[in-house]
């Protein structure tokens, strides 16, 4: 097990007070004079004191910092399990040169019923009479699997043997059932592959994390994933019932459970774009048709936005154009959390920083809400209301500007953001079809739902 650490780059030293600041949600730690040790060797990267396992267990479980993992897993210890739906020679060839990156691993193939049968000389090949879904062909893959780790890997996707070994050194810590390594877009030089490599669904960015609902990484998709055996086993697999957003609920009931998920983007799988803006019109429309089910299994965990009344108020106010209403839920926000957090000796300069963090989040988080879920009210909506095409525009184009400009996971020049924030409109369109295609069937209108609290925590 490791016992090398780096920070996450939410940390902060106040050591003036003792104190941290770190993780996803931000909390605020306190440290004994001990601990202090243990902060102090984490920060120069040095051995570790012997007492070190209680703090950084509790960093850890805050994603206030991610362990270094220098020892890979053997690769007669991992089976690859790989659902396949081949409709096209092209995809066929993808798939054999996914198999031969990944030797010396094992592979299953779970053929779904494709219209081409799929044979190969390098993999054991499983084939379904009848489509049954990725998650259910999943489930086949693993019946057949015997070793203590097991890979996910979709057809579309590209990765190594020498990428699933190194993410799976996560596994010596005896409590990570699951471990996700990047998937990034392969930039082509198309304009789908210029705006797939900034802002792919399925890349999680470039930050380590701990894979838990309400943080910066509260899922990772199975594209690539990596699983503990026993694990799966004992969660019961995939749900077949799920066609779109199994590996969410999966992940969910995962970090229910005992054990832990890491997120790891130090290992770099590629993923192929879409073909067409068709193509990626379905496919945003496909996970926007889970929320609905997903809410049903989780609903605590689906909310579009999440955040304390006064501050939310305070941002939609202010969007709306009502600025003496904006000011003032804006000051009994902070009033409130500027007393909680200089009672615990913070500094000023601290706790401004803290409270304009809040604010923008809030705000970015309700434009997302605006654009990805209650779009279809609000357009409505705006045809009779000029405040409300104003708060259309704001929620369209801010969220993209602040992404491509500030965003350090983001990589847009400046002559192509017109570009990108139409084409992010279109995406997050497509993916508010889908949510509401999805209540529709379910006859539920749960996704649409805030969760607005009456106070948000100081270690929010």
């Amino acid at each position: 097990m490791t016992t090398r650490f780096v920070v996450d780059a939410s940390w902060r030293r106040i050591r003036s007070s003792a104190i941290v600041i770190a993780g996803s949600p931000l909390k605020v730690f306190r440290v004994t004079p001990t601990g202090e040790s243990v902060i102090d060797a984490l920060e120069t990267g040095s051995d570790l004191p012997s007492h070190h396992a209680p703090l950084t267990d509790r960093l850890l479980a805050a994603g206030a910092i991610h362990p270094v993992i220098d020892e890979p897993i053997p690769a007669n210890e991992i089976t690859v399990v790989i659902p396949a739906y081949i409709t096209n020679n092209a995809s066929m060839t993808h798939l054999h040169g996914l198999v031969e990156m990944l030797k010396p691993i094992s592979v299953v193939i779970v053929d779904d019923a494709s219209p081409l049968v799929i044979t190969s000389d390098d993999a054991h090949v499983v084939r379904h009479s009848d489509n049954k879904g990725p998650g259910a062909a999943r489930n086949t893959g693993v019946a057949r699997v015997t070793t203590p780790y097991l890979a996910f890997i979709d057809t579309d996707c590209l990765a190594t043997a020498d990428d699933l070994c190194n993410a799976a050194g996560h596994f010596l810590n005896p409590r990570v059932g699951l471990v996700a390594p990047r998937v990034a877009s392969i930039d082509d030089g198309s304009t789908i592959g210029q705006y797939e490599s900034a802002f792919s669904p399925l890349d999680m960015g470039n930050r380590p994390a701990r894979v838990s609902p309400m943080s910066r990484v509260s899922y990772v998709p199975s594209a690539v994933m990596l699983v503990r055996t026993e694990a799966f086993q004992q969660l019961g697999g995939f749900l077949t019932s799920l066609r779109y957003g199994e590996d969410v609920d999966f992940v969910w009931r995962m970090t229910d459970s005992t054990w832990h998920c890491r997120y790891d983007p130090h290992v770099v799988c590629k993923h192929r774009n879409r073909t067409s803006w068709q193509d990626v019109a379905q496919q945003r429309m496909s996970y926007g048709e889970a929320a609905a089910q997903l809410f049903m299994l989780h609903p605590n965990r689906l909310a579009p936005l999440y955040g304390d009344a006064a501050t939310v108020t305070s941002v939609a106010t202010c969007a709306l154009g009502f600025p003496l209403t904006a000011l003032s839920s804006g000051v009994i926000s902070s009033s409130s959390l500027w007393r909680e957090l200089r009672n615990v000796r913070l500094p000023a300069v601290e706790v401004t920083r803290i409270i304009i963090n809040r604010f923008t989040h809030t705000a970015y988080m309700t434009a997302l809400a605006i654009t990805r879920v209650w779009l279809p009210v609000l357009i409505v909506c705006a045809f009779v209301s000029q405040r409300i095409r104003r708060l259309l525009l704001i929620a369209i184009v801010a969220p993209a500007l602040w992404e491509t400009r500030l965003h350090s996971s983001h990589h847009v020049e400046a002559s192509r953001i017109p570009q990108t924030i139409i084409m992010r409109a279109f995406d997050h369109g497509s993916y508010a079809a889908g949510v509401w295609k999805g209540m529709i069937r379910a006859r539920t209108f749960g996704p649409l739902l805030p969760r607005i609290t009456a106070k948000r925590s100081s270690s929010d």
